[in-house]
């Protein structure tokens, strides 16, 4: 149970940072329309970077998920689709942001007038909902790393819990073992005064056997002479 959670817990992380890194990409992709020049081909390669990172933590996720019970798995298996889903889509919006403004880049050449497409207008409606989908996905694996901290502590106070037990019960275990070896030492004790009061019976025995065989000797003896008399 606790390696459950501790996978889970994994498992949970990865996406909470996908969530982040995804976010992060997606405001990137939206101040491509802003920028030009080296500012905009640095801010394609931060994204690019976050993307790659995303893809890491796909792979993390499908791996993490392998160590999961098996009744976890399809869930588990619908949530990397959506995360593989929703990186696939961002990439293509890198490409279409790229591709707007090397289109209005041309256009701009051809006639001399800035212009902004309703592809590009598309473009950035649909990163904001891509946006309020990473920010849910935040905030519910926020949720989810309170709930895992929550039965960490739980768990760690039952552990705790069980120490003082075993302790306690090793120290009456102590206690029952000075109690035997007390009882021990009393019982050779008692058997040694036994095997003495026996051994002084047995010689008390003897002596009157031996007083009694001398008196009947003595008392034959004198009727023998008195009869020979």
């Amino acid at each position: 149970s606790i390696k459950l959670n501790s996978t889970m817990s994994l498992f949970d992380n990865y996406e909470q940072q996908f969530a982040t890194t995804t976010t992060d990409a997606t405001i990137r992709i939206n101040r491509l329309q802003d920028l030009s020049g080296s500012d905009k081909a640095s801010v394609v390669s931060q994204v690019e970077s976050c993307l790659g990172d995303a893809k890491d933590l796909v792979d993390q996720m499908e791996i993490t998920m392998l160590e999961c019970a098996a009744e976890l798995r399809p869930d588990l298996q619908k949530r990397i689709s959506t995360y593989k889903a929703e990186l696939v889509r961002l990439y293509k919006e890198l490409e279409k942001a790229q591709s707007i403004e090397r289109e209005n880049r041309g256009f701009q050449r051809a006639t001399g007038i800035s212009t902004t497409s309703d592809d590009h207008k598309k473009l950035v409606f649909g990163n904001e909902d891509i946006l309020g989908q990473s920010s849910k996905h935040l905030e519910r694996g926020q949720r989810i790393v309170v709930q895992t901290e929550e039965i960490g502590l739980e768990v760690m106070s039952d552990l705790r819990d069980q120490r003082d037990t075993i302790e306690r019960s090793i120290d009456r275990m102590r206690g029952v073992g000075t109690e035997l070896s007390q009882s021990s030492r009393i019982l050779s004790r008692m058997k040694l005064r036994i095997y003495q009061n026996r051994f002084i019976l047995i010689i008390g025995v003897i002596a009157l056997l031996c007083m009694l065989i001398l008196v009947i000797f003595i008392i034959v003896k004198s009727r023998i002479d008195q009869s020979n008399k």
